[in-house]
């Protein structure tokens, strides 16, 4: 719990130093992980810096304190599985009284335009989506 404590005080001062300490990149990577799994994955999670952290791992790569080969593999896991969890979620509670009660608050031009958009380009929509922030 002190290296968890210790890794979140240099992220909030920007320590480069301790951030870059050996026994640190292992929490790093897991903290890493869970945030972007996190933000991919659970609707109320939405507003974690996965973003933001993004450019700290750069910086973190650039200096030598973090493989970039095992740094995308592990983002890249995260965020798939993030987003597998939420197409679980949403086929598991999409028709649920409580979600569509949600939706009906949404203009209804909005499922206008992301029904055309999914019927137009298909899957790829989704995946771009991904990439471009106001689509997601």
């Amino acid at each position: 719990m002190e290296l968890l404590t210790q890794l979140l005080n240099a992220l909030w001062a920007q320590d480069f130093e301790t951030l870059a300490n050996p026994s640190m990149i292992g929490m790093l990577y897991f903290v890493l992980f869970m945030i972007l799994f996190l933000e991919n994955g659970l609707l109320p999670a939405a507003f974690l810096p996965g973003d933001s952290l993004l450019i700290l791992v750069g910086v973190l790569i650039a200096k030598g304190a973090m493989g970039f080969p095992q740094t995308i593999l592990l983002l890249t896991v995260a965020a798939s599985l993030g987003c597998w969890v939420s197409y679980i979620q949403g086929r598991w509670l999409g028709n649920t009284r409580t979600v569509q009660n949600w939706l009906s608050h949404l203009p209804a031009h909005y499922h206008q335009r992301a029904h055309h958009l999914f019927h137009k380009h298909g899957l790829s929509a989704l995946l771009i989506g991904r990439f471009i922030a106001f689509v997601r």
